[in-house]
């Protein structure tokens, strides 16, 4: 092989490595490099390609209709995201309106491959599509066959965001786990749960579940505290001491106010419930532990007793 041919190869390679490793190293720190990701990665192939043609004169016709067709594609493409980043980040979201992620990348993908096609139809016009498009039909269907799981949790994901139960940030109980909702792609979606654990369940599971959002419509959760107190103290010193205790809790809300509910008339007690108001879904179990808290100390200052079950056995002499 000639050494030129095997030097043009040799650099073209490297300069596209080297402009991929750059896009990727700078996309970390650069958000605007991270939207237009794609672009430039045609645009490193194409600096790989033309940097070839440049030292390689021999090169094969196919080679500049290649490289015109991915100057074409790169530009098309700079274009089009350029628009979308307009048209879903600045004009939609200044009229209130959010797309999911997700629906956004599908947009674009349907969007990148029409683009294709036409820039391929237009290189090569002596190639017709058809049998392309016949051959990825086909290809399409034994994919499909092949990999239905992960295309069930792709086409939930759709359905997902295109319903929106849930959005980012969300605290939502979804198959019994309650947690924080940090993701949502195409395959799973990302729940941190409060021991700080990062859950992944698959689009397609949740898509079945039953799905408690507990920021929907709003963030207020009302939280129920129960306990029970003798018989001797009067009802509305137990609600007066319960408010007093809730009025001390950091992290509840003044309104709705806290309010007290006689439940029932148990065997050794009288049940109460003392109900609150927060936003801090997270924080449930530590709002819970200093609401019992503040309740045993005000009940000890108000000498009200919280009772334990208590038996009496009467044993009948034997005849």
């Amino acid at each position: 092989m000639d050494l030129d041919l095997i030097f043009a190869l040799v650099a073209g390679i490297a300069a596209s490595a080297a402009l991929l490793g750059l896009v990727v190293v700078l996309r970390r720190y650069v958000r605007l490099l991270r939207l237009l990701t794609f672009p430039l990665v045609l645009l490193s192939l194409g600096a790989g390609l033309w940097l070839y043609r440049t030292l390689w004169s021999d090169h094969a016709p196919v080679v500049d209709r290649v490289f015109i067709g991915l100057v074409a594609f790169f530009l098309v493409a700079a274009l089009l995201r350029v628009a979308g980043l307009y048209y879903f980040e600045i004009f939609l979201q200044g009229r209130g309106l959010r797309m999911p992620p997700l629906l956004v990348g599908v947009c674009f993908l349907l969007a990148y491959l029409v683009t294709g096609l036409l820039i391929f139809r237009g290189v090569f016009p002596e190639k017709s599509i058809a049998p392309l498009v016949a051959t990825s039909a086909v290809t399409s269907l034994v994919l499909g066959l092949a990999l239905q799981p992960i295309l069930g949790n792709f086409f939930s994901g759709l359905v997902l965001s295109v319903e929106r139960p849930f959005r980012i940030n969300d605290w939502v109980k979804v198959a019994g786990t309650e947690g924080r909702v940090v993701d949502i792609n195409w395959r799973t979606t990302h729940l941190r749960t409060r021991d700080n654990d990062n859950l992944i369940i698959p689009n397609g599971k949740i898509a079945e579940q039953e799905i408690l959002n507990y920021f929907y419509p709003q963030p207020l959760h009302m939280a129920r505290i129960h306990v029970g107190v003798h018989y001797r103290t009067p009802p509305h010193r137990v609600e007066r001491a319960l408010l007093d205790a809730a009025s001390r809790v950091e992290g509840l809300l003044e309104k709705p106010s806290p309010a007290v509910y006689l439940l029932s008339f148990d065997d050794s007690a009288i049940s109460y419930e003392l109900r609150v108001w927060t936003e801090d879904i997270a924080g449930l179990p530590r709002i819970g532990n200093l609401c019992r808290r503040e309740i045993w100390e005000e009940f000890r200052r108000n000498d009200i007793t919280i009772p334990f079950p208590i038996r009496t056995l009467e044993i009948e002499p034997r005849a």
